[in-house]
């Protein structure tokens, strides 16, 4: 599956649980997640947290393709 593809269902799973304010599309998953791997993001917020983990079952299980963005930090707390 085309990672923009799972980028699109994060942003419509934010917009049905009516967890979007407005903000999450399919493009501002794919920077979440890019800001993320570069340890760019400033303290993420839930909703961002929720993309991560989604995109990283999503990698686990193999359904997608792989992550080919900058960087390769991926906080492992988010305490």
């Amino acid at each position: 599956m085309r990672r923009e593809l799972a980028y699109k269902a994060i942003a419509e799973v934010y917009r049905d649980l009516d967890l979007d304010r407005g903000y999450w599309t399919a493009e501002k998953v794919a920077d979440a997640e890019r800001r993320m791997a570069i340890d760019d993001a400033d303290r993420p917020d839930s909703t961002a947290i929720a993309g991560d983990f989604a995109l990283r079952v999503l990698d686990k299980l193999g359904v997608v393709d792989v992550y080919e963005g900058p960087g390769d930090c991926h906080q492992r707390s988010y305490r």
